[in-house]
């Protein structure tokens, strides 16, 4: 019973310790759909290079995240089919997905745990694409980055409730971000 109790407890408190996120809020939020277009499908040669400061064998598997991210943007957008061959397309992006996240937080972070949240730590996360899109011989360049805190200490417990999901958060900004590019793109004319 004692046990029960204290694991219980142990639960309560892990599912109650004050952690809050904070997006900056630079591009705008995921729920803006991209309209549907029924014109004539473009064909778009996609070469998007992630660089992070994760270990490697993590960042393959990210960078397959964001490949499906990318796609599922220019998907949602009803114009557009990616393709593999580059001679064959008509619009070519190369680019670059920048995640900006210091491992040295994590250590923080572990101490605040240790301390049951009374020393707090944060760790900012930014994301940022850059990209270069050729449509025949015109260049359009793109730079779209935005950042996300999060932070951790006993006091937030009580702004929890009332704040983002840090652990959803950062992958929310990262949908923002892509789809907010293809949106860019669109404006541009560079897709339907």
């Amino acid at each position: 019973m004692i046990i029960r109790n204290f694991l219980s407890s142990l639960v309560i408190f892990f599912l109650l310790s004050g952690c809050i996120g904070i997006r900056s809020g630079k591009v705008a939020d995921a729920s803006v759909k991209i309209s549907p277009s029924s014109a004539k499908k473009i064909r778009i040669y996609a070469k998007i290079i992630y660089s992070s400061s994760f270990p490697a064998g993590k960042k393959a598997a990210v960078e397959v995240a964001h490949k499906k991210l990318f796609s599922d943007a220019i998907q949602e957008t009803n114009c557009c089919i990616i393709t593999n061959d580059q001679s064959s397309s008509d619009v070519v992006l190369e680019g670059s997905f920048l995640n900006e996240s210091s491992g040295l937080a994590l250590i923080f972070a572990v101490i605040t745990g240790y301390t049951l949240y009374t020393i707090p730590s944060w760790i900012n996360a930014k994301s940022r694409i850059t990209a270069i899109v050729t449509v025949g011989k015109t260049q359009k360049l793109y730079n779209i980055s935005d950042s996300s805190l999060m932070v951790q200490w006993l006091p937030f417990v009580l702004a929890m409730p009332f704040r983002e999901n840090p652990i959803k958060m950062e992958q929310q900004m990262n949908v923002n971000l892509y789809r907010n590019f293809v949106s860019q793109m669109r404006q541009d004319g560079i897709i339907q």
